[in-house]
């Protein structure tokens, strides 16, 4: 015969209270409470020690879960943090908000922060809703605009949010703009939108990239080619590019490599990458770094990141490598030695 439960004179031991809550036994649980119960005492799991909320919650027993909030468990900021990042339920969140949780609650990140790293917009809004500080900074406009949250940042906007301010962090060290992160990852309704909402198209990040260049080099082309359509002419005219890049004193060999149309260049005999390809003439970067200025020349390079890979450095005159991450700037060779042999200019980064 099955063992009552709820006739039991003395609490039952911890882990007995656990198979409760797994099991929805919500009489035995009311039972437990009338004796004395604490409800917010930490409870043994497979996970480690958890209040009976935390397993009702990871475990999603929504009816425990509900039982235990009507009956006054302490909702701690951990738990909001994580309904509101990987819950993906909004009834949820507002139960939690009605049963005492902080909507301002913070842990490593907000509420907000959590809702917009989980794609939860819906949630997002609904903090808003409920009294979230919103304090216009330069990175939550651009991670809503990283995440494809088009509703929230015409929220964040409305909310005074300068949609061209940005600030470096760890996803973005190079103070991209949240057009250039929907450039990168959002669809295309988004990037026309933060248009409409005033984005900069003219505005470059520390190294010199636009929305477009953030477009091309993650294979947006569709995006690419609107912001294309809506930028001036001039930007991608190549005599007017030629004008404005004449202080980089561009070897003739160099201009009609780019302003060709096959641009890749193979590297049989290079030891570390197969192939490198150069942007088109109106696309090559303008960068100023480590007190240099030169050209970022590549699109793309074979099993590498293409930026800074291969440069013009006007002032020596040569073709040079930069390594941003690591701050090293390496010389390499003239324009003509690379032609004569790609492969060992390529080599020399690797030395």
């Amino acid at each position: 015969m099955k063992e009552n439960l709820t006739d039991k004179t003395e609490l039952l031991e911890p882990a007995k209270i656990t198979e409760l809550i797994l099991s929805e036994n919500l009489t035995a649980l009311k039972a437990l409470l009338a004796k004395g119960w604490d409800i917010n005492e930490k409870l043994p799991t497979l996970d480690g020690l958890q209040t009976p909320l935390q397993i009702a919650f990871y475990n999603d027993k929504k009816d425990a879960l509900y039982f235990l909030l009507d009956e006054g468990a302490k909702i701690t900021n951990e738990l909001f943090i994580e309904a509101c990042e990987y819950g993906d339920d909004p009834v949820l969140v507002r139960r939690l908000i009605k049963c005492g949780a902080d909507v301002n609650a913070s842990t490593h990140i907000s509420s907000l922060k959590a809702a917009i790293y989980g794609k939860n917009e819906e949630i997002a809004l609904l903090l808003i809703e409920n009294g979230f500080r919103l304090i216009p900074d330069g990175t939550t406009l651009r991670e809503a605009a990283m995440e494809g949250l088009g509703k929230l940042i015409e929220r964040l906007v409305e909310r005074g949010f300068d949609v061209n301010y940005c600030e470096p962090d760890t996803v973005y060290p190079y103070n991209a703009s949240a057009l250039q992160a929907a450039a990168s990852y959002a669809d295309l309704a988004l990037v026309k939108r933060l248009i409409e909402l005033g984005a900069d198209l003219s505005y470059e990040d520390k190294y010199g990239e636009r929305a477009y260049h953030y477009a091309l080099r993650n294979e947006r082309k569709e995006v690419a080619l609107y912001i294309k359509s809506v930028e001036p002419s001039a930007w991608h005219d190549d005599e007017e590019r030629l004008k404005k890049l004449k202080s980089y004193k561009l070897p003739k060999g160099l201009i009609s490599l780019l302003r060709s149309n096959d641009r890749r260049v193979l590297l049989p005999g290079c030891e570390y990458t197969g192939f490198i390809e150069f942007a088109s003439l109106g696309d090559v970067r303008e960068v100023k770094w480590k007190n240099k200025k030169f050209l970022d020349l590549l699109i793309d390079a074979d099993r590498y990141g293409a930026d800074g890979f291969l440069v013009w450095h006007p002032s020596s005159k040569m073709l040079a490598s930069a390594d941003y991450e690591h701050g090293v700037f390496t010389p390499l060779c003239s324009f003509e030695e690379f032609m004569a042999d790609p492969s060992a200019a390529i080599n020399k980064i690797f030395k």
